[in-house]
């Protein structure tokens, strides 16, 4: 009986020290909603600078390492594939920045990895694509 006694003493002070570990981790690890916007709206200026400096490698890594990039085309996934696909992109410059000639929106869904935010899917709408192009003769947004 003592034995038994023991052992749950000793497994309640673990359960304890690792309780108050985990909470001092995890206080540490958060960020604040600022701190979280702030770092996602640096992803997406990263994002739109790779493109208009036509730098593939900068572009791939605002992904996660298995990511997917949609621009219309179907489902490009992982960096490497990422990397291909905007490197063999027509009409790119590495200087002046052109990305004024194009419109459209984004759905991402993103994912903070030790620290930082990345893209785990992005799927771009291009106007500039008769795939995607409004068909009413209202504007939508009134």
């Amino acid at each position: 009986m003592r034995k038994s006694t023991i052992a749950v003493v000793f497994g309640l002070a673990g359960l304890v020290a690792g309780l108050l570990l985990s909470n001092r981790l995890s206080a540490a690890a958060t960020t604040s909603y600022g701190e979280d916007r702030a770092q996602i709206e640096d992803l997406q200026a990263r994002y739109l600078f790779a493109l208009d400096f036509h730098d593939p490698q900068l572009y791939a890594s605002t992904f996660t390492a298995d990511g997917i990039l949609d621009y219309g085309e179907g489902d490009v996934k992982g960096r490497e594939a990422i990397i291909k696909v905007i490197a063999g992109m027509p009409g790119n410059r590495p200087s002046p920045p052109t990305s004024s000639g194009g419109f459209g929106h984004y759905e991402d869904e993103l994912l903070k990895v030790n620290g930082q935010w990345f893209f785990t899917k992005r799927k771009i709408y291009n106007e500039g694509s008769a795939r995607w192009q409004y068909k009413g003769s209202v504007n939508p947004a009134w």
